[in-house]
């Protein structure tokens, strides 16, 4: 270490040049980030996807979900199954345990599901893909009233443009329904002429395919031969033959019914500010930047306006540029203003030069930084950048310590490069040291499990690198910079007369040596007192007046309204519910209302969290940012709910707002049971206690009866007349949905040939009494002469967790409730729910279960981190116990988060904990010097007590100077941050907190410790006769 600083110092041309390399080189690599708002990140798990055309939710659990969670169950690494069971299709959730090799299980998983014997024939192949959150860039909107035919030409000419963009990964098209190709039978047409709708798709089906005939060779050379049949158009399909009369005559198509081009049936509408629209929502690829691809978006979708026809526009939502804008924005200003903060301490405490020097440690940091990150392959992403933010007031600890030390020295008389020697190599190593502390603490992060340390994976990487950066600024950079930029030695009265240009300092320094002795000779009773608020402290905890939540609230720009109708309802019945929002909506004040976009059959909450269904509805609604919003998010959600009202149908209405990280509700109730009675009735019994809480509210259950269903059973006299059940269904399929005869293509899109009864047949019910069937001899029978025909009600979706079917209770809670406190009621009041209800179970999930899975690791953590610290401290110190002695600091940090965010009255979070893990490192920095400089006093042959106050009254300057930069860097993100850094002010607000109170106790505490500490060495030495070691 002395060599490095006698280089440093020997040579200021070479130690200039590294300086201005690492700036150029970080400003260099800085436009080469690509900048996002999150990272994208797997959630280790594999989601499988089966679409079952025409099957209820039952058929589709039996046939298609079960088979697959057996198969899922059968590769080694699965951990936990969640599936749901809709008309139509399911949706299965596979989350994997830790470690578990992604690729490879994916590929067992789908070996597993091949093996699958009874698969149905009509259900497609289940697509298994890994599941990753991935954060669109932006949405274009098409809205207007063109006819949909023209609409979807609009739609693929732009998104044919937008995917030709540089990084485009993507662009989704919501909103357009699938083409289609009716032949609408005449149900007299057919029975004059004797043909059922399956002869009519099955002689379709034959004739409009194009196939190959293979290869002629030829002495002219090789011809191929292909068969043509392939036909679209409606007036040439009705030409087709379908079978000859004994007359001679032909029967075709037209004969039999109606052809017509049209659309699939709709399970999903949208808007956008109250026009119909068609969404595109673009991705981007790894190397993409959002800030970049939206101004080129912006300038694609300036040029295509002009193209567009009359009674079609184009516009914008859920632009995620502004949230990295803003960040890059709030970086810039808590670097200005942490470099401000820096200047001013550091010139009230020593002198301008070395003030600019010290804040020098600044730029060279971040740039650093950012070469690191480059390396790494970490984005400017929100987190990336809020540990920027964090590190800000902490990267010039360890140059402020070096730069007091030597300015220390300076100011005794020696000149600058003997000043910056001596100085530097007193605090080398203890400086080394802080830093490694901190990134100790710093890459605890990286054991946290879950969703959420995967999430946070870029906070702990880019603090490290950038305090490393600082690191070598402090050790190689600034000794140099102090040798040749500070004045040369002053005559002593010069000195004298330079310290009495801070009488203030002095005066509150006579006040702390004061203070100090007093606390050292009372070192017992200040020990048991500060053990006495810690104790208070964790009082505050127990009795509930200290709140916990796994993550915090923040204003958000976007928020959703998500509705639910009654599961029998219609999509254009639900869609009426939904344009009720919509007008409350659009009744909210210009000034505040940016834009809004409404769907109507499902629900979103991010890519890979969606609910389908005809009875959903969500309004996405984006406020306007700036000053002419004079609400907050929650006044203009309470003003929404109050112009909502509850209209007729509405069975549940809920305010959500866009994860700021991987989440569940607060609050999340599973119940599991056997026999579905049961499970009805402990879910009813849990539902209805919650609902006695004043503060939860959208509270909502996944156990909603389903539409109405007819079963259809064959009689004896049917199975006599040669029907069978798979005979018996393809008729009825057929005459109601539709026989699909074959797939053909319209353009560039794949449409359904579906041979079917018209339209207003399918829609009466009379129409399915008087429908008549052909048995194989022929015969035309009508249908209730073969089968019995049954209505029940059925289920809208079927829930099964790790194999068994579950109900879900979800619910939020206002800002003057506790999640964790009612869940825990919850439990207490069903503690017998087993007796109550036999065989019912019920567990938590949700923000709940996460709290328990990050918290748990998060406490791994902070133990790792606290014994490397150790470690690093037993080395600095050479001693077993005096590492003890700083660590102190760490407990009694958390005693100012606690008190602190019980003034404010705030709750402590997962950010909380994870400032208190960033603390635990930081903390210790300032006592550490102090014990260092108190052992190398002792070295000198000063006793323990005058050591202890000359490093108190020594060391006071750079303990208030490091921590007043650090508050004051962090204070511009802990108590004036807007929007979604506000989801990471607690952390910054516990490092606060923490340093105040680690602040005291190192300049109080520590020496009464370390006196503590020597008075038991001795009376240890004296019970074992020794002499006490010096």
């Amino acid at each position: 270490m002395r060599t490095l600083i006698r280089f440093s110092i020997a040579n200021p041309v070479g130690v200039n040049l590294i300086f201005l390399a690492i700036l150029v080189v970080g400003g260099l690599c800085l436009p080469g980030l690509p900048r996002e708002v999150f990272p994208d990140f797997a959630r280790q798990g594999v989601e499988v996807q089966v679409r079952y055309p025409n099957a209820s939710p039952e058929e589709v659990e039996r046939l298609c979900t079960i088979p697959i969670e057996e198969a899922a169950d059968a590769v080694q690494g699965t951990w936990e199954i969640l599936s749901y069971s809709r008309q139509d299709w399911a949706r299965i959730l596979i989350r994997l345990a830790e470690d578990t090799d992604l690729q490879q299980y994916l590929d067992e998983l789908r070996m597993e599901i091949d093996a699958i014997e009874d698969w149905p024939e009509d259900a497609e192949e289940p697509r298994v893909f890994e599941q990753r959150v991935e954060f669109p860039v932006i949405t274009v909107n098409l809205f207007g009233t063109l006819d949909e035919r023209r609409t979807r030409t609009v739609v693929e000419r732009l998104r044919d443009r937008l995917k030709r963009l540089p990084h485009v990964a993507s662009v989704q098209v919501f909103g357009l329904r699938d083409p289609e190709i009716w032949i609408e039978a005449d149900q007299a047409a057919l029975e004059r002429y004797q043909v059922s709708l399956p002869d009519l798709a099955a002689a379709l089906g034959g004739q409009v395919r194009d196939l190959p005939g293979g290869t002629l060779e030829t002495a002219a050379g090789e011809l191929r031969l292909r068969v043509l049949g392939e036909e679209t158009d409606p007036e040439r399909l009705a030409r087709r033959p379908v079978r000859a009369l004994p007359d001679g005559r032909v029967v075709r198509v037209g004969d039999l019914a109606r052809v017509s081009l049209g659309f699939a049936r709709a399970r999903t509408h949208s808007r956008y500010d109250g026009y119909e629209s068609v969404s595109l929502n673009v991705t981007k690829d790894d190397r993409g930047d959002v800030i970049e691809m939206v101004d080129r978006i912006e300038e694609e979708l300036d040029d295509f306006r002009p193209t567009l026809p009359p009674g079609l526009s184009v516009g914008v939502s859920s632009d995620f540029s502004i949230y990295v804008e803003n960040r890059l924005n709030t970086l810039l200003q808590s670097g200005l203003f942490g470099l401000a903060i820096v200047l001013v301490v550091l010139w009230l405490f020593l002198d301008a030069r070395a003030a600019l020097m010290t804040a020098l440690g600044i730029p060279v940091a971040v740039t650093g930084g950012v070469i690191m990150m480059s390396l790494l392959g970490i984005t400017m992403n929100m987190l990336s950048m809020f540990a920027f933010i964090l590190v800000l007031g902490m990267v010039v600890d360890d140059a402020i310590v070096l730069v007091e030390n030597c300015f220390r020295h300076l100011e005794e008389g020696l000149p600058p490069k003997a000043a910056a020697l001596r100085g530097a190599q007193e605090v080398a190593w203890p400086v080394l040291t802080t830093v490694t502390t901190t990134v100790a603490a710093f890459g605890a992060m990286l054991m946290i499990e879950g969703e959420l340390g995967q999430w946070m994976e870029p906070v702990p990487w880019v603090a490290s690198v950038t305090l490393f950066a600082s690191l070598t600024e402090a050790l190689v950079v600034l000794p140099s910079h102090f040798a040749e930029w500070m004045p040369a030695a002053a005559p002593a009265p010069a000195a004298a007369a330079a310290a009495a240009r801070r009488p203030w300092y002095a005066g509150l320094q006579r006040i702390y040596e004061r203070l100090l002795a007093a606390c050292v000779g009372h070192r017992y009773t200040v020990l048991l007192a500060a053990f006495g608020a810690l104790a208070c402290a964790g009082a505050l905890y127990a009795s509930g007046h200290l709140k916990f939540v796994l993550l915090p609230r923040f204003e958000a720009k976007l928020f959703m309204v998500n509705l639910e109708a009654p599961s029998t309802w219609s999509l254009a019945q639900t869609d009426e519910l939904v344009a009720e929002v919509d007008r409350a909506v659009a009744g909210l004040p210009p000034e505040e209302l940016e834009s809004w976009v409404s769907l109507t059959g499902v629900t979103y909450a991010d890519q890979t969290n969606y609910r389908n269904g005809l009875h959903l509805g969500q309004v996405l609604v984006e406020l306007a940012e700036g000053g002419g919003r004079r609400r907050s998010t929650a006044e203009i959600q309470e003003d929404l709910r109050g112009r909502i009202g509850r209209p007729p149908g509405l069975v549940s209405l809920e305010f959500a707002e866009p994860n700021a990280g991987p989440a569940g509700e607060p609050i999340e109730l599973r119940l599991t049971a056997e026999d579905d009675e049961v499970r009805r009735a402990a879910a009813a019994a849990v539902f209805a206690y919650l609902a006695g809480f004043p503060g939860v509210v959208d509270l909502k259950t996944d156990l909603l009866p389903g539409p109405r269903e007819l079963r259809l059973r064959l009689t004896d006299e049917g199975r006599m007349l040669g029907f069978d059940e798979s005979r018996l269904a393809a008729q009825v399929l057929g005459a109601f949905h539709g026989d699909r005869a074959a797939i053909l293509r319209l353009g560039r899109d794949p449409a359904d040939l579906l041979v079917r009864n018209p339209e207003a047949a399918r829609l009466d019910f009379r129409h399915l009494r008087e429908l008549r069937v052909r048995a194989p001899s022929g015969a035309s029978l009508p249908l209730a002469r073969v089968a019995e025909i049954e209505e029940v009600r059925g289920l809208a979706e079927i829930v099964r967790r790790d194999r068994r079917r579950a109900v879900t209770i979800t619910a939020d809670v206002r800002e003057d409730a506790n999640a964790r406190e009612i869940v825990a009621q919850v439990e207490r009041e069903f503690a017998d729910l087993d007796r109550r209800f036999p065989g019912a179970r019920m567990s938590s999930g949700g923000d709940q279960a996460e709290t328990v899975e990050s918290i748990g690791s998060l406490i791994r953590a902070l133990g790792v981190a606290a014994v490397v610290i150790y470690f690093l401290l037993a080395f600095l110190f050479r001693s077993y116990l005096q590492p003890g002695v700083v660590l102190l600091a760490v407990p009694f940090g958390a005693l100012g988060v606690a008190f602190g965010f019980w003034a404010l009255g705030e709750p402590i979070s997962f950010m909380t904990m994870l400032g208190l893990m960033a603390l635990s490192g930081v903390a210790v920095n300032d006592s550490l010097v102090l014990v260092d400089f108190i052992n190398q006093q002792r070295a000198a042959g000063v006793g323990v007590a005058a050591a202890v106050r000359r490093a108190g009254s020594v060391r006071m300057r750079p303990v208030l100077i490091t921590s007043l930069t650090t508050i004051g860097g962090l204070t511009p993100l802990a108590f004036f941050a807007s929007g979604q850094a506000r989801f990471l002010s607690p952390m910054a607000q516990a490092l606060i907190f923490g340093m105040i109170s680690s602040t005291l106790m190192t300049l109080l505490l520590v020496p009464a410790g370390y006196l503590v500490l020597e008075d038991l060495k001795a009376a240890a030495a004296r019970l074992l006769g020794r002499r006490p070691a010096a």
